[in-house]
């Protein structure tokens, strides 16, 4: 087989098993897919089960919505490596009816905020990121920038269909987060429309996570995926 370059929409597509490092926030599991990939595969025409390198360069191509339990409500979780680049190292087995694989991504990472707000001891908190003040404008930051995120991970898989593999991967994520603090939400609004003459004071209880990202640190995860590529 010659050397390729491969294209992928919607696939991958994984199930996830993940656990949060950001104390209370436990495990979580979600559902990915792919936008756009596009792969070079360099495959040694000698030895059909050599091992060969794989290079992929992704757009939005892990975009995954899961469900964790905060407080006792479920809430979602939405987050897409938006840009990436992946390299790995391929074994093929049996003729290609089966894969080893290991590799390492990096990617531009974004993640919404897990909770928009929280009520406890009878008053609603919302988590704020920076405040912004531009003359007579007062703004607040209520999202996660985009930011640095690795992963590396071993796979295994077995074509089941043509050119279709199922495969399960164990690996670790790491996501550098923005952290900010919990405030009591009548305080930020008064701050939003001028009526407070300087930035409100955080407020911190055991009920409020000490973060608002899923993913922050460390994320070991297992995943179970579908693909035509390795």
């Amino acid at each position: 087989m010659a050397d390729y370059f491969a294209g992928n929409y919607l696939f991958p597509i994984s199930y996830n098993f993940l656990s949060s490092s950001v104390d209370g926030l436990g495990s979580m599991s979600s559902l990915s897919l792919n936008v756009f990939k596009l792969g070079y595969t360099g495959i040694d025409g000698s030895d059909n089960n050599g091992r060969f390198l794989v290079f992929q360069a992704g757009l939005m191509d892990h975009v995954g919505a899961g469900v964790l339990t905060v407080n006792d409500a479920q809430q979602e979780v939405i987050y897409a490596d938006l840009l990436s680049a992946y390299l790995g190292i391929t074994k093929p087995m049996a003729q290609y009816q089966g894969y080893l694989n290991a590799g390492l991504k990096l990617s531009l990472f974004g993640q919404m905020p897990i909770v928009s707000e929280l009520n406890t001891y009878g008053s609603d908190y919302i988590y704020i990121y920076d405040f912004e003040k531009d003359g007579t404008s007062y703004t607040t930051q209520r999202t996660n920038d985009p930011s640095l995120g690795m992963e590396f991970s071993i796979r295994g898989g077995l074509r089941v269909y043509q050119n279709l593999y199922a495969s399960a991967a164990l690996g670790l994520r790491y996501n550098s987060s923005e952290s900010g603090n919990w405030y009591l939400k009548s305080d930020v609004q008064d701050w939003e429309n001028g009526n407070a003459l300087f930035e409100p004071d955080p407020w911190y209880h055991d009920t409020l996570p000490k973060n608002n990202s899923f993913f922050d640190g460390v994320t070991p995860f297992l995943s179970v995926t579908v693909s035509p590529s390795f």
